[in-house]
């Protein structure tokens, strides 16, 4: 397109429908690329994993067996967790931030109900959840509603104290669920523990194959972003008609974003492609 601009007499031979193939190959190799920020940014920050759950139902002490440490509080009264807390673990050499919260429910008192506001706002923002169920109690509305909250996210359903006599009714809680992964377990013993470690590493490690270009940096992001808008607006200006200057502007707008990304591509470089391609003046 350039060279058609800067040597009109030259004869290049390039259609539009060849010019609008090649920008919408190029648009399409840039959305898959800057889709791939979601599991880029996992493999490089880690995953975060918020435990979630009514209250004394055992998200503390899972917490603490995760750890292999006494982090949270435990006691047998509800509501002992008034805050968040966040660790890091390693699981089969994925990050993982641990975030432990107050129980859902209807709080107590002021400070109750602020830990559930935020452990709310820490549930929303993780990248995934395990919602932890008392399996030795009946369920609840209150567990139906918690799943139905956050359907559309990636979960592990925990049937926490399986060492205790059984009374919920799995059937009912994972009806509509079925595609959810479930594992029962005692927090308390650690029985079943490596079964959950399997399936955190199932369901929230990014899937990435070992040929597949990935964005790490929020930053590429964006400069890919702005790449793409600018490509669809030339794509856009050579539909309705537009003379090739006008789809030529945008396309210097995208290779000055490609240049933020892979180093600094000068004017000159662009004469030089030109007259090693073409027959100019010859």
């Amino acid at each position: 397109i350039e060279t058609r601009i800067e040597f009109p007499e030259e004869e290049v031979s390039l259609t539009q429908d060849e010019i609008k193939a090649v920008i919408g190959e190029l648009i399409k190799t840039l959305e898959k690329l800057a889709g791939s920020y979601e599991r880029g940014r996992a493999l490089l920050e880690g995953v975060s994993i918020a435990l979630v759950g009514r209250t004394n139902v055992g998200k503390s002490t899972l917490f603490n067996t995760l750890l292999q440490e006494e982090r949270a509080i435990v006691t047998p009264y509800p509501g002992t967790t008034r805050d968040f807390i966040r660790e890091n673990i390693m699981v089969s050499g994925m990050l993982v931030k641990l975030v432990d919260m107050a129980g859902f429910g209807q709080a107590q008192d002021p400070v109750e109900e602020e830990g559930i506001v935020r452990g709310q706002k820490q549930a929303d923002k993780a990248d995934g959840l395990l919602i932890v169920l008392d399996a030795s109690r009946e369920e609840t509305e209150e567990d139906l509603d918690l799943l139905e909250k956050y359907r559309h996210k990636k979960k592990i359903v925990v049937f926490n104290k399986c060492d205790l006599p059984q009374k919920i009714n799995r059937e009912r809680i994972l009806q509509g669920y079925e595609r959810v992964p479930s594992v029962d377990l005692s927090a308390l013993t650690g029985q079943n523990l490596d079964k959950l470690r399997e399936l955190i590493v199932e369901v929230f490690s990014p899937s990435v194959d070992k040929n597949e270009e990935i964005v790490l940096h929020e930053h590429q992001k964006i400069l890919i972003d702005q790449m793409i808008a600018h490509l669809k607006e030339a794509l856009s200006l050579l539909e309705r008609g537009y003379t090739e200057e006008f789809v030529a502007e945008e396309l210097r707008e995208a290779v000055v974003l490609f240049a933020k990304i892979r180093g600094e591509i000068k004017p000159q470089e662009v004469l030089e492609q030109i007259f090693g391609r073409f027959c100019i003046g010859k």
